[in-house]
């Protein structure tokens, strides 16, 4: 009878130990999704305020020596972080190219503008600064129009304050599930052993020798956890990125490992806490159940 009852706690213990690190590394994982989603939304505002253009249209009565005086106005502005020239021809050539006709044959003559594409410095990329920059720009000689996607902007700048706060909140609020949904999975598998800690206390152990192996195994625990959340999340995001290439998902390798050791640090340190709290519970109530 004594080796099928060995057998059959070794089984029970490998069946928590599985279910625990099981959901560990649920939890990591999907915290650590969340964190990823965070991080490229903000990177997502980050680009389109990095690369907000506006368009400076040129009366056709602009030579090549007023065309180099603007383009030095313009890459000498505190507000320009690139500037690029596209004559007449090559924005016809490229409307040409993207239309698959020869619109210029059939209008005779070419209605294209020359032009300059600016990109503005992420700083000045907020209503009030862009429109500012666009009756600067009006005033200069020989600009004709000036255009920019003023409801993007609008959108964006309203937006990314509005939602960093919420997924901030969110974030918060599924750190504590996380925590909350971790300490109890351990407190349960530790609950089922509370008999053996019983034991162990009447034939005389100290409480740092029952400990000692819930706080190892915890930790081991998170570690495996935050390991295999760390794989699972590598694997989804790259099946992603190859999927959806112009999401960018697998650009910040940085960012990934600081994810992937953040999520196993973060596993460790939370089992280790919980495994060392429920177990002092325990030996508490088995202390008191002695006298």
């Amino acid at each position: 009878m004594r080796p099928a009852e060995d057998r059959y706690r070794l089984r029970s213990y490998r069946t928590a130990y599985g279910t625990s690190v099981f959901s560990i590394t649920l939890v990591l994982f999907m915290f650590g999704a969340f964190l990823t989603f965070l991080y490229n939304t903000s990177a997502l505002a980050e680009y389109v305020r990095e690369n907000f253009g506006v368009r400076i249209e040129l009366y056709e009565t602009a030579g090549e020596a007023e065309i180099g005086s603007l383009e030095r106005f313009l890459e000498n502005s505190h507000f320009t972080e690139k500037v690029s020239f596209v004559s007449k021809k090559e924005a016809a050539q490229k409307l040409e190219s993207e239309l698959g006709e020869d619109f210029i044959g059939f209008l005779g003559f070419n209605p294209l503008p020359d032009a300059f594409e600016l990109i503005l410095k992420k700083e000045f990329t907020n209503t009030d600064s862009v429109s500012k920059i666009s009756s600067l720009l009006k005033d200069q000689p020989f600009v004709k129009s000036v255009y920019y996607q003023e409801n993007l902007l609008t959108k964006v700048n309203e937006n990314i304050g509005r939602l960093t706060q919420l997924l901030l909140l969110f974030t918060g609020i599924f750190l504590l599930i996380s925590v909350l949904l971790i300490y109890n999975t351990i407190r349960l598998a530790i609950y089922a052993k509370r008999l053996t800690i019983k034991s162990m206390l009447l034939v005389g152990a100290t409480q740092g020798y029952i400990r000692r192996p819930f706080v190892i195994g915890g930790i081991l625990q998170g570690l495996a956890g935050g390991v295999i959340a760390s794989i699972l999340l590598s694997v989804t995001l790259i099946t992603l990125a190859a999927k959806f290439p112009e999401l960018h998902l697998a650009k910040n390798r940085l960012f990934f490992a600081s994810i992937s050791l953040g999520l196993t640090l973060f596993g460790i340190l939370i089992t280790w806490l919980s495994n060392h709290l429920a177990i002092k519970k325990y030996l508490k109530i088995s202390l008191e159940d002695l006298y």
